[in-house]
């Protein structure tokens, strides 16, 4: 059985009778997601509302029924990821966004090895995390906040915060507890600086991936699949 194509518009897009579509709507829904006239559509404004949609030349799509996508799987969880280079984090935000995870944080740490992007960067980054939400039946897309230095981070009022780091405590144990919130931060590949990992000390608490030296985006990928998937079940309910 095909699912249904799925797609993220403004919520200024959506009218009582169904939904209008600029031209990029139109070939991402025609020529990307290969949609014929009148088949239907998932159109989510990114605020809540998701409508079942049939596609037309007309100037509203009209709503036909509801569309059920999935709401933000609990706790809230906030990545913090050192930035990489080339593609790699490009893929960090696909596989961030597929996997449920509320917010991007971009950070930069004293051993980044990849300078701050562009706005056209920053753009895509937000478009890769919007596909990818839609992809995943996601109600909500991925955030994905502007790049910001992981002092500055710290010195915002977080909830329970977690950075990964060899010999840390295991992931079960920090992660199978009840949390409505979690941030968990992941360093460059050459890790936290000795000075960065004193300020992790005193903000947060650290947490084992394992013995084998992993990637950023294979770290951040790992760390957030276990913090979703080792919440209480009653945390779902």
């Amino acid at each position: 059985m095909r699912k249904t194509p799925r797609i993220f518009l403004p919520a200024s897009q959506f009218t009582e009778a169904g939904v209008s579509l600029r031209k990029r709507d139109v070939h991402y829904l025609r020529t990307v997601l290969r949609l014929r006239e009148n088949q239907l559509f998932a159109a989510m404004d990114g605020e809540g509302r998701a409508w079942l949609c049939e596609l037309s030349d007309k100037p509203v799509c009209l709503r036909k029924d509801d569309f059920k996508a999935v709401p933000t799987l609990p706790p809230r969880l906030t990545l913090g990821v050192a930035l990489c280079k080339g593609s790699r984090f490009e893929s960090t935000i696909e596989k961030l966004a597929e996997l449920g995870v509320s917010e991007l944080v971009p950070l930069m740490t004293e051993r980044t090895e990849r300078k701050a992007p562009s706005e056209s960067k920053f753009k895509r980054w937000e478009e890769i995390a919007t596909v990818s939400s839609a992809v995943a039946y996601r109600l909500l897309p991925m955030k994905v906040s502007p790049i910001c230095e992981l002092e500055t981070f710290l010195e915002r009022e977080h909830p329970k915060v977690f950075y990964c780091h060899p010999g840390g405590a295991a992931a079960a144990d920090c992660f199978s507890t009840r949390n409505e919130e979690l941030v968990v931060l992941i360093g460059p590949e050459g890790g936290f600086s000795p000075s960065e990992e004193q300020m992790l000390a005193r903000n947060g608490r650290p947490v084992d991936l394992g013995p084998l030296n992993l990637r950023v985006e294979t770290a951040a990928t790992v760390s957030a699949a276990l913090a979703l998937n080792l919440c209480p079940k009653e945390c779902r309910a």
